[in-house]
């Protein structure tokens, strides 16, 4: 199969770059190595930045509905038990890995392009003028 982009890498970053290609007009492959939904350690806050940047994406609707939390304020707590709480400047969204990356792969699918979750990238051999040959494995 021939595409005309090869994303990497089904998180955040990668999920939202194959998206905006697909929308474009771009046929895109995205390689995941892990299956959906994942859970992933993260601080699972988005701020305002950041829900710009789905609503960008046209996602950030989905990104509510799926239940993201609204956050005003911020708890910060010291080992020591000390704790200092502070109203946020405007308000961010709180959304887990486990849906909120599931949900970008699923919209990146529905735009068109060609999502392989369970799939590593194992070898990318080529030159920009010429192309490039994938070799995935499980």
């Amino acid at each position: 199969m021939s595409y005309d982009a090869l994303v990497i890498g089904g998180g955040l970053a990668g999920c939202s770059t194959a998206l905006q290609l697909a929308r474009r007009g771009h046929s895109v492959l995205l390689a995941e190595q892990s299956t959906y939904p994942r859970h992933k350690l993260c601080g699972e806050f988005l701020s305002p930045e950041a829900q710009s940047s789905f609503r960008r994406l046209e996602v950030l609707d989905a990104v509510r509905d799926a239940g993201a939390s609204t956050m005003t304020r911020t708890l910060l707590t010291a080992p020591n038990g000390t704790a200092t709480e502070h109203a946020l400047p405007d308000s961010a969204l709180g959304l887990s890995r486990h849906h909120l990356d599931h949900l970008l792969f699923q919209h990146a699918c529905t735009a068109g392009v060609d999502g392989r979750p369970g799939t590593r990238v194992t070898e990318v051999q080529g030159r920009l003028d010429q192309g490039f040959s994938v070799t995935v494995g499980a």
